[in-house]
């Protein structure tokens, strides 16, 4: 009888039983999105629970009649200044989930400035800087927190490494709950010191003059950092979409700060970290208040894109123009993907910007954006449940203004027309050799080979055109 009251380890198939969980593996159920509600699963934080309580919290309903108590309490006028903010609870939750040295330390300096809201709107700047010097330690003193005269130093010939530490999940956390308590107060120090000191700081560290190898860093803090960022983003965007050019007062707001981040990010060499990006700026810029900004900040990255190719790159370049290729159209696809299978009400838009980067080339080699543009359009094609026939509508109106234009020259024309060609081939879907599209879509391919013929009779034989 008392083997039966033993609980063992069950080793069958069932799948209550315990199992290993590896990086692939976490990396494939890794999100950065914040605006959908995040429920417990395998590889998330241990803050999970408790993300879900803060973040996405809704009341429950009660019923018509019932007046409780705490809504007799709501009437009466309640003294502020003692009131408990939700980073004082959080904080007192998680200074019981983490018994460790480094965090009881970073626990007992913000445990006296957090008890109001009007002590974490004063004490602010103190507050996000014990957060930041506690997230990471100096590689050369684990598990004890950073100096702050080393921090935000990324000028010196010996820049600093750090390493996570006990704490480092826990604050991610904590930074999130700071964000939603100050909301837009924390715009101040958002680009100088919380986003470099995760992008730079944690995901792309200096090389170790001692030749050592890294230590790898794990999807869990990846994965952490990145839902911090978005909730930073988040409780932000009020002041993030107002940003303009320091240098261009006069210029309409479209995120020009934020760019200067995507180097870190969106072309980081790890696949992971290059996804999780794209899904955390990907709501801020669909965001933007009107379609001509979003416009003019989606351009502006792929000609920045463009810009940093070279005529003859050697083997390692040619890996990092493969990194940020990718990541950029992953930061496309996740402004025009929807809920399952469709696309977003706000990122049409997104296929218009990358057609027209493609078609507006006037060089015969094909540029990164083209690359984007393919990669992106895969995407979209792999995401949507039916054939969309919008892609090709797009891809139609493009390739008539282009057939139809008389001012640009003819050898600009001809390059443009066989880059929307060799795409409208990739986008088109084959059923046993025919072409498997109908309705309006089919009338746009039907246009495009039409005038397709026509520029041929009107131009003769282009060898541009008749590779495709």
């Amino acid at each position: 009888m008392d083997a039966h009251r033993i609980k063992s380890l069950n080793v069958g198939k069932s799948k209550n039983r315990l199992r290993f969980v590896t990086s692939k593996q976490k990396s494939k159920r890794a999100s950065a999105d914040v605006y959908r509600k995040y429920k417990r699963r395998i590889g998330v934080t241990s803050s999970a629970t408790r993300e879900e309580n803060v973040h996405h919290f809704r009341p429950s309903k009660r019923i018509r009649g019932e007046k409780d108590e705490s809504t007799k309490d709501n009437e009466q006028e309640a003294d502020v200044l003692s009131e408990k903010t939700t980073l004082s609870t959080e904080l007192d939750l998680a200074s019981d989930r983490n018994p460790s040295e480094i965090f009881g330390q970073c626990y007992r300096e913000l445990w006296p400035l957090v008890r109001s809201l009007p002590e974490i709107i004063h004490h602010a700047e103190l507050i996000v800087e014990i957060m930041l010097r506690y997230l990471l330690s100096p590689e050369e003193a684990p598990n004890q927190k950073s100096v702050a005269a080393d921090l935000f130093d990324y000028e010196s010939t010996q820049p600093k490494r750090y390493q996570v530490n006990l704490a480092t999940a826990e604050i991610f956390h904590l930074l999130a709950v700071c964000a939603k308590d100050l909301r837009h107060e924390i715009h101040v120090w958002l680009h100088s010191r919380i986003l470099p000191r995760i992008f730079v700081d944690l995901l792309n560290p200096p090389l170790s003059t001692s030749g050592k190898q890294s230590i790898p860093l794990d999807v869990t803090i990846t994965e952490a950092s990145f839902r911090a960022v978005a909730y930073l983003l988040r409780y932000d965007t009020e002041k993030l979409i107002e940003e303009t050019n320091a240098l261009k007062q006069k210029e309409q707001p479209c995120l020009e700060p934020m760019r200067k981040h995507y180097g870190a990010t969106l072309t980081n060499r790890r696949p992971l970290i290059r996804q999780l990006a794209a899904q955390t700026f990907a709501p801020l810029i669909r965001k933007l208040k009107t379609e001509a900004a979003r416009k003019r900040h989606l351009r502006r990255v792929l000609r920045a894109l463009d810009a940093s190719a070279s005529e003859n790159p050697s083997p390692a370049k040619s890996k990092l123009d493969a990194d940020a290729v990718d990541g950029v159209a992953l930061l496309c696809f996740e402004i025009a993907k929807g809920v399952a299978g469709e696309m977003h009400t706000k990122g049409a838009f997104v296929i218009d910007c990358v057609l027209n980067g493609v078609a507006s080339q006037k060089d015969k080699d094909f540029p990164l954006s083209y690359r984007v543009a393919s990669a992106f359009l895969s995407r979209l094609l792999g995401f949507l449940s039916k054939q969309n026939p919008r892609l090709l509508l797009s891809l139609n109106s493009h390739f008539v203004s282009y057939t139809n234009e008389k001012d640009s020259p003819l050898v600009g024309r001809e390059c443009s027309i066989s880059s929307l060609l060799r795409l409208t081939t990739e986008v088109l879907s084959f059923d046993n050799g025919a072409i498997n599209i109908r309705g309006t879509a089919s009338e746009s391919i039907v246009s495009i080979a039409q005038n397709s013929r026509d520029w041929i009779l009107e131009h003769g034989h282009s060898p541009v055109i008749e590779e495709w």
